[in-house]
């Protein structure tokens, strides 16, 4: 399944440490690293769109009624995720057909990523030369 997430700018730190947490690498921590979509408002979103396992979505939901020291660190990590700004993020996620919003990270399932980004309410920020 393909994930399409929009992560508001005031939760790109606390999203990109569970983005390390729960992603491949250290490199995952750089996920949400450019604000590249706005919503209708000109509120500023970082997009991310990546498939994932439907068991990986409810490993997600779960870990969000966890502790931030009991969620488990990948084998990569030597203490470098900050576990407090990932579950911060873990709460701040909603999945489902909604529009982005500034208090959440607002997460669609579509195959489609444009799709995704229509049900989110998001345009491009355009580039300025």
């Amino acid at each position: 399944m393909r994930i399409t997430a929009a992560c508001p700018d005031t939760l790109a730190g606390s999203a990109n440490a569970l983005a390390a947490l729960v992603g491949q690498s250290e490199a995952d921590a750089l996920t949400y690293s450019v604000p590249n979509y706005q919503d209708a408002d000109g509120a500023v979103y970082r997009v991310a769109s990546f498939v994932a396992r439907p068991t990986w979505v409810l490993q997600l939901l779960t870990a969000q009624s966890l502790p931030a020291d009991a969620l488990p660190r990948p084998d990569w990590d030597d203490g470098q995720i900050d576990l407090d700004a990932a579950s911060q993020a873990l709460a701040a996620i909603s999945i489902g057909p909604s529009a982005a919003a500034t208090d959440r990270i607002q997460a669609v399932i579509h195959d489609d990523p444009a799709e995704a980004l229509a049900i989110l309410g998001l345009t491009p920020i355009p580039v300025q030369y």
